[in-house]
């Protein structure tokens, strides 16, 4: 059963999703091609440039974007099959509620990680026809990862990925699994986050669920920026220097604390998750 919600909620997401990707890699080809334009000589062509900049410039905007409307494509699907009407029919399925709920986190996670390898492709698609020597940028590195600070920091702090590899040995195999565990369990945070101020927001009001959801989100990322940001003051959470200022053993240990540390912080938004559904679902 849990292949069919899978698959379910898979083509109605598809359904718009590839419209997205579509225009993203379109995007990419054009935002490539504007970028080579844009390094001619400028007092040459000046107005040929200029057009040329501002191109790209939407390009990249358009690349941004796609994961946000990836993101979008979502949360409707998750409020509109729990929280409406259709929610009604979905709940009469012969199914347990936290099989729809693994069903959504599955799809979403799935929709988020192609939605970024797309993002990346055409990221280095503008960069492979625009100007090919920034693929070995430790800026490309940092603007592709969600992580990127941590990324740049480990891969790029003893020169160039090939020095770090050389001097790391099988660190840095290492360290490249636990930043893709890493990466990987921030999109799950992420999702669980989103999901849990969606079905907070849909028990404590009867209207204006959206807005409501809205505001939760917001409210408790301004407050969770608050504290690290104090943290930090004290030292804390100083990630960007892991690979600088810190030898290759107690960087991957410090790389296991915070994969750890997310998973716990997983684990508790999924049962937080799970409890608010079916508080929601009992009460109606």
């Amino acid at each position: 059963m849990f292949a069919k919600l899978l698959k379910h909620d898979s083509k109605a997401i598809l359904k718009h999703w590839w419209l997205g990707a579509a225009a993203c890699l379109i995007l990419a080809l054009v935002g490539g091609f504007s970028y080579r334009i844009s390094l001619v000589d400028y007092t040459k062509y000046d107005v040929l440039v200029g057009v040329a900049s501002a191109i790209h410039v939407l390009a990249r905007l358009g690349l941004f974007l796609f994961p946000l409307f990836t993101s979008i494509l979502i949360i409707i699907r998750y409020y509109k099959h729990f929280f409406t009407d259709e929610g009604y029919l979905t709940f009469t399925l012969p199914v347990r509620k936290n099989t729809l709920l693994n069903s959504k986190i599955v799809t979403a996670i799935i929709f988020t990680i192609v939605s970024n390898i797309v993002r990346y492709l055409s990221l280095f698609v503008i960069v492979l026809i625009g100007d090919p020597k920034l693929i070995y940028s430790e800026d490309l590195l940092f603007e592709v990862s969600p992580l990127g600070g941590i990324v740049s920091s480990i891969f790029f702090g003893y020169g160039t990925l090939a020095d770090y590899v050389r001097e790391a040995g099988s660190y840095a195999v290492v360290s490249g699994i636990l930043i893709i565990l890493i990466m990987l369990m921030a999109y799950i945070v992420e999702i669980l986050f989103i999901y849990g101020c969606i079905t907070l927001a849909a028990s404590l009001v009867k209207k204006h669920k959206v807005l409501t959801a809205i505001g939760i989100y917001y409210g408790t990322t301004s407050i969770l920026s608050v504290v690290m940001t104090i943290l930090s003051i004290f030292g804390l959470f100083s990630v960007y220097d892991i690979g600088a200022n810190l030898d290759f053993k107690i960087a991957t240990l410090v790389l296991c604390a915070v994969l750890g540390c997310m998973i716990m912080v997983c684990g508790a938004l999924y049962l937080l998750l799970t409890a608010l559904l079916h508080k929601k679902l009992n009460l109606e």
